[in-house]
């Protein structure tokens, strides 16, 4: 009987490949070639869209609309997939963070006042908490 699993070692190869190409979108950010890592980094997610990076790639998608084009809504759009799609992830406090950043920018105050305030609620520990505390107290 032949099997129809691949061999062990192609996963490897596969996560290897994962991880360069996040490593070649993040360059892009690096080299403040923002419209290009966002397609970068949405090509990344389309083949990787369970991956480890998949919501780290999210958030420079919405760092790259804010910085490179202004694209606040755009940015918005992203962090909010990020947080739909990996409630778990580590970077949810830095995601709710600049949502309210967007949301502020999009002249939103009132949705950025609950997004700051479910930080500070669901992450109060977290550095992205700190920073959140200071917005929030601008708003008021």
């Amino acid at each position: 009987m032949v099997s129809t699993l691949p061999p062990a070692s192609t996963a490897k190869p596969d996560a290897e490949a994962e991880a360069k190409a996040y490593e070649v979108a993040h360059a892009l950010i690096k080299a403040g070639k923002y419209k290009e890592a966002i397609g970068a980094f949405q090509d990344f997610v389309s083949q990787y869209p369970s991956g480890p990076l998949a919501a780290n790639a999210l958030y420079w998608i919405g760092i790259s609309q804010v910085t490179g084009l202004s694209d606040f809504k755009g940015a918005a759009d992203s962090y909010q997939r990020l947080l739909k799609d990996f409630p778990a992830s580590p970077k949810v406090p830095d995601a709710l963070l600049s949502l309210a950043r967007a949301q502020i920018l999009l002249e939103d105050k009132d949705s950025a006042q609950l997004t700051l305030n479910r930080l500070l609620a669901k992450h109060p520990t977290s550095k992205a908490a700190e920073n959140g505390k200071k917005l929030l107290a601008t708003l008021n």
